[in-house]
């Protein structure tokens, strides 16, 4: 538990940062000026301690830093619309400012900083992008400028006093708590004013394009940011995605179902044309990227009245049954209810327990059959028709119906519910073709990805696919109303971490997995559409290489009888965490494509565990006289290890 003071803790970004480190776990300080509107909350709150004064006064803030090891720097008093009106304040009461808590820090013996710098206008103008960390920065505000001064004071402060620190840049961030006085932040002051009928003020033509990300998944970045100990030092905190002013209209018209008064000015001196970040190197260090799916999602709890989103989720299980259809479905469901702008209903079969009630999270299990899974393996269980009128009737009352998967006939149920009630929907497609042995299984469930994919993914208002197989697969008889998005699964990098040779070591014998052979992990299920039966035919080609199977289903690899395969049975996530041996390589088979002409092929995730992580979709083809591994953005550490790993393959592919 560390001791953390946030400077401008009770404005926007601080009071959920102050939150979020609350809820970890740790001694949380706020600092603000006196008489903020959200300071009483914090007072009586249990976990916080509030300080009050000046900035600018030292005697005011050197209580408040006394005992701490971590600070969150944002406090700033001018904004980037009126900071080129008095520069000489701004320099004044932001950068002599922080000066003067650097000089503190160094008195109190603070170990780290994290500055919330601006990724919106240290740069400037850009040359090119995504703008990335190493752009130019020449910013055309005294906002900007201050903000970088401070910067590289940090950076004189590290090398005389070794002051540990991190920047963060973030775009443009929104979300609750947003302040409306000031009409700073678009998606709020845009969205107040629509909800008002007053008109919407655009400088300009509203082609200015900029990037929106949503306070909880910025607050995520800082704390990440402050966890991290490499070498990097600044991090952008960006979408990468832009979206002007005008589309950003559009949005809100589309949310509040009609059209909105928009009024035109001259354009701003301060405003720059373009401003998208790329931030891959957060997404590569911290494990970090924006992951709110829609602006209009998380727009709708930017304003308090406005209310959260009623959202139907539909699931064909719940988590408890250890698929990770539904693992997906929970993870997004949890974030958006904790978040404060979803409402969440959810509805699944009942043979498995709910999830337990939370705050913006509730389920309605749904009574039902499920003896097509017990008897041929195939996950489809049917409801009762008093669980579908329920769920006819949830859609009709939501903002939103958001469906994981298409084949399901609850699903199908609630697509047309919706449709007929006029609720926008949101398919998240996880699953395409499975080449299940049965030749009737098979063609049943591509006669059915065939109609059903056509009819629903080609009518719902977006798709989303997690896998770029699935994608191609339904794109070939689906036509989406609008462009389908990729959203791809990951690995948890605050969960998952590289094990000492100790441990390594330790871990292979606990398994009882050879000290000199290479390991390859199967996380997963153990069933057909996950690739079972390919990588039984994979561990008997390849017996030099030895296979860790964790997971539980009926085709268990314990059957198979094979000297270089171990299994483990149901493993839990916290098993696996920090105590799975340490693989060369990590196989996820996510999905079985067709198999024909003798070549199987299998998507897989593999993962390099090098000190680094190094994440890439592959796919493997296996045929009587060659082993191919094609995979996207595989960087050169891992090429090696595929080829140390499995010396007979005879054509290695990298396709960037």
């Amino acid at each position: 538990m560390t001791s953390c003071l946030v400077l401008g803790g009770a404005g926007f970004i601080g009071s959920h940062l102050a939150e979020a480190l609350a809820q970890a776990g740790h001694r949380v300080k706020v600092f603000d000026r006196p008489h903020v509107d959200r300071l009483p909350l914090f007072a009586r709150a249990k976990g916080f301690e509030v300080f009050t004064g000046d900035f600018l006064n030292p005697q005011a803030l050197a209580p408040a830093l006394q005992g701490t090891e971590l600070v969150f720097h944002l406090v700033s008093t001018t904004l980037p619309k009126s900071s080129n009106d008095n520069p000489v304040y701004d320099v004044e009461s932001n950068v002599l400012g922080s000066l003067r808590l650097l000089e503190l820090c160094r008195k109190q013996g603070v170990r780290k900083l994290i500055f919330v710098s601006s990724g919106g206008t240290v740069y400037g103008v850009p040359r090119t992008t995504p703008v990335a960390e190493n752009h130019p920065t020449e910013p055309i505000s005294s906002y900007g400028i201050h903000k970088l001064m401070v910067e590289k004071y940090l950076g004189l402060a590290h090398r005389l006093h070794s002051l540990d620190y991190r920047i963060v840049r973030p775009a443009n961030l929104y979300g609750p708590r947003q302040r409306l006085d000031i009409a700073q932040g678009a998606v709020a002051v845009f969205l107040d004013r629509a909800l008002h009928d007053q008109p919407i003020q655009l400088w300009g033509d509203g082609s200015v394009v900029r990037d929106y990300v949503y306070i909880a998944d910025a607050v995520d970045a800082m704390l990440k940011a402050a966890r991290f100990d490499g070498a990097q030092r600044i991090f952008n905190i960006g979408s990468g995605k832009g979206t002007s002013l005008n589309e950003l209209v559009a949005e809100i018209e589309k949310l509040l179902g009609r059209p909105v008064k928009v009024e035109h000015s001259e354009p701003r001196a301060l405003d720059v044309p373009v401003n998208v970040l790329d931030s891959s190197l957060a997404e590569r260090y911290l494990g970090w990227r924006a992951s709110t799916p829609d602006l209009r999602v998380a727009a709708r709890g930017a304003l308090s009245g406005a209310g959260p989103l009623r959202i139907t989720l539909v699931t064909h299980y719940y988590p408890a049954h250890r698929g990770g259809v539904e693992r997906v479905a929970g993870q997004l469901a949890e974030r958006l209810a904790a978040a404060g702008v979803a409402k969440i209903d959810w509805h699944a079969s009942d043979c498995d327990a709910s999830p337990p009630a939370a705050p913006g999270l509730s389920a309605t299990p749904a009574p039902g059959w499920n003896a097509l899974e017990r008897a041929m393996g195939v996950p489809y269980p049917l409801w009762s028709p008093a669980a579908l009128r329920r769920l006819v009737r949830a859609c009709s009352e939501s903002d939103v119906v958001h469906l994981h998967d298409c084949l399901y006939f609850p699903n199908v149920v609630a697509f047309l519910a919706a449709r007929r009630a006029r609720r926008p929907v949101l398919v998240t497609q996880h699953i395409g073709h499975v080449p299940y042995r049965s030749v009737l299984l098979r063609g049943l469930h591509q006669a059915a990805n065939r109609a059903l994919g056509a009819t629903v993914l080609g009518g719902v208002d977006q798709v989303v696919f997690e896998s770029e197989t699935v994608r191609q697969y339904f794109s070939r008889f689906a036509r989406f109303r609008r462009p389908a998005v990729l959203v791809q699964n990951g690995v948890d990098m605050q969960r998952f971490r590289p094990a000492t040779a100790e441990e390594r070591r330790a871990h292979r014998i606990r398994f009882g997995v050879p000290p000199d052979k290479p390991l390859l992990l199967f996380l997963g299920r153990f069933v057909e559409k996950k690739g079972l039966p390919v990588l039984r035919e994979l561990a008997q080609r390849l017996p030099h290489a030895h296979w860790l199977f964790a997971g539980w289903g009926p085709l268990d690899p314990a059957s198979w009888r094979l000297a270089n395969a171990a299994v483990v049975h149901s493993p839990a996530t916290e098993e696996l965490m920090d105590r799975s041996p340490e693989p060369d390589l990590v196989a996820k088979a996510t999905h079985v494509a067709e198999s024909h002409a003798g070549v199987h092929r299998v998507e897989t995730l593999l993962m390099r565990k090098m000190g680094l992580y190094y994440v890439a979709d592959m796919h493997l083809e296996v045929e009587p006289a060659m082993t191919v591994f094609r995979g996207h953005e595989i960087s050169h550490e891992v090429k090696e290890a595929v080829r140390a790993a499995f010396p007979q393959i005879v054509e290695l592919t990298i396709h960037v």
